[in-house]
């Protein structure tokens, strides 16, 4: 059974291991139970004699066992309990309060702050490619950093203000009582100085940075959730504005936010209600004048809020999830406009289509563009597909791969908005591509800037000597076009030319100037 002991002298070395049982040399006799749990022995219940040794009844011992039980089943619920009361308000791996608590005491706070008339600071800090961290060396070692991140964090933090970890690598700090809302940069600079030494782990040092978002009380939010979340979005900036720095909220972002969610959920059904649209705008050969293609632009209006420019709601369409729908949709649609215009007796020219960096990464895409020709009858040669320069340096095993499998479907392949990548040249070669188009902020500042003239001519020359076709787009004045004639640019397009038009809009031109597909030709 249980392990008892009647005499004081064979207890002492027992005693000895547990705190507050040690001194008990004067006593001449004492009973004990272990207190016990699942895994051993976490205590020892004592009854304590003054004078010598008795002999306890079974009687006794009995009921001295089924104290120890009770005493037992007590302590182990009341470490349940605390231990659920610690997960409920605590990260069990930094130990720091988690967003529960954290909301509760930062509502505590806005009351206080109010009859005090101060400010409160809510920094939200988010750290840059943790997942690499975590990928790559393994969660071990990213839940040290993690430990170290939230230690270094609370150090710089004055006694009455509190750091928690709202889940992965992110962390929440509450600054109370600031007078000046000035003062808050103070604050933050303080954390952003955690990360610039490395952290140490296990004799390594590991480079860390974060991206930190600054929201203020009453500005920023009269609550903790609008706190917090003004606190996200100026993250989200400062991580879009190169990372490792911090930004304040501002009513701007708030408002920016709030209009890009209206884009988001009118997305959703765009496609249905047929507001988008495309436009085509024409390509000209610059040494005849002739028309050599169109370049397919995505337009939506909307509603309430008008024309929605494609650099607005492209982006948005890429979080989402809307983008390949949209792509789809687009490619589809240029190719049947295309088709109905040869089957109409026009030249057969191609229209060339942008594909967004998602769209690329879609396993599906060439699939997709298989099924379009499959639908629409349109010939391969007759669509081309425009790719900007930052998607196809960033992953160039993926986008080779991808390239050659569009490529032997029979469409073309062209780069756009060439020389905006200062990495772009050794890899180029490597592309099965048709072409380059010059982007169209050298070509608008041809006349203003020696140094873009002089890289508008590389670059004409560069894909001259790579065998590949060159475009410059934006073209608006008769100087920009005869410069680029002079040097011997192949094409353009611009609107010293054509302007985007609806297909309407292209045949009624078309047919007032008496033109076929051919510039100025009756």
């Amino acid at each position: 059974d249980k392990l008892m002991y009647s005499d004081a002298v064979d207890f002492l070395p027992l005693a000895a291991t547990h705190e507050g049982l040690a001194d008990l040399e004067s006593l001449e006799s004492v009973v004990a139970l272990p207190i016990e749990e699942e895994d051993g022995v976490f205590g020892v219940l004592a009854f304590q004699f003054q004078s010598g040794p008795r002999q306890l009844s079974k009687a006794s011992l009995d009921a001295l066992k089924v104290i120890g039980t009770l005493v037992s089943d007590g302590v182990i619920r009341r470490r349940s309990e605390q231990e659920i009361r610690f997960l409920a308000y605590f990260d069990e791996l930094t130990k720091l309060p988690n967003r529960t608590l954290f909301e509760d005491r930062l509502s505590q706070a806005v009351q206080l702050a109010l009859r005090n008339e101060v400010f409160i600071g809510v920094i939200f800090v988010d750290l840059d490619g943790f997942k690499m961290i975590n990928d790559v060396m393994g969660h071990t070692l990213g839940d040290q950093i993690l430990k170290a991140v939230a230690q270094g964090i609370k150090g710089r933090l004055r006694k009455m203000d509190t750091v928690a970890r709202f889940g992965g690598d992110e962390f929440v700090v509450m600054a109370g009582n600031i007078a000046d809302h000035h003062d808050i940069h103070g604050i933050v600079e303080k954390i952003m100085e955690l990360f610039q030494e490395p952290f140490v782990i296990d004799e390594h040092e590991f480079f860390v940075t974060a991206s930190v978002g600054v929201a203020l009380f009453p500005m920023d939010g009269e609550n903790p959730e609008a706190l917090i979340k003004s606190a996200g979005l100026a993250m989200q900036r400062a991580k879009a504005n190169g990372k490792h720095q911090y930004a304040l909220c501002t009513v701007d972002m708030k408002e920016e936010v709030k209009r890009n969610m209206k884009i988001s959920n009118s997305l959703f059904r765009a496609l249905a209600r047929e507001e988008l649209t495309l436009h085509y705008q024409p390509q000209v050969r610059m040494d005849t004048g002739e028309i050599v293609g169109f370049e397919a632009l995505l337009r939506w209006d909307h509603p309430e809020l008008g024309t929605v420019p494609p650099g607005v709601f492209i982006p948005i369409a890429e979080k989402n999830g809307l983008i390949n729908s949209i792509g789809e949709w687009v490619l589809k649609t240029a190719a049947r406009q295309n088709k109905a215009w040869q089957d109409a007796g026009y030249k057969p020219l191609p229209v060339f289509v942008n594909l967004s960096v998602v769209q690329l990464s879609d396993p599906r895409l060439v699939d997709r563009v298989r099924n379009v020709f499959q639908e629409t009858g349109l010939s391969p040669e007759y669509l081309g597909l425009e790719i900007t320069e930052t998607i196809a340096i960033t992953d160039v095993r993926y986008t080779l791969e991808t390239f050659n499998r569009l490529k032997a479907l029979g469409v073309s392949i062209v780069i756009d908005d060439f020389g905006t990548e200062y990495s772009s040249l050794s890899r180029l070669k490597a592309l099965p591509i048709d072409g380059i188009k010059i982007d169209m902020h050298f070509v608008q500042a041809l006349q203003q800037s020696k140094k873009d003239q002089a890289i508008a001519e590389v670059i004409i020359n560069l894909a001259k000597n790579l065998g590949l076709g060159v475009l410059a787009e934006g073209v608006e004045t008769e100087a920009q076009a005869e410069f680029l004639r002079l040097k011997l640019c192949d094409c353009a397009q611009g609107h010293y030319y054509f302007r985007p038009m609806s297909p309407e809009e292209l045949e009624s031109m078309v047919e007032a100037n008496k033109l076929s597909w051919l510039v100025g030709e009756a």
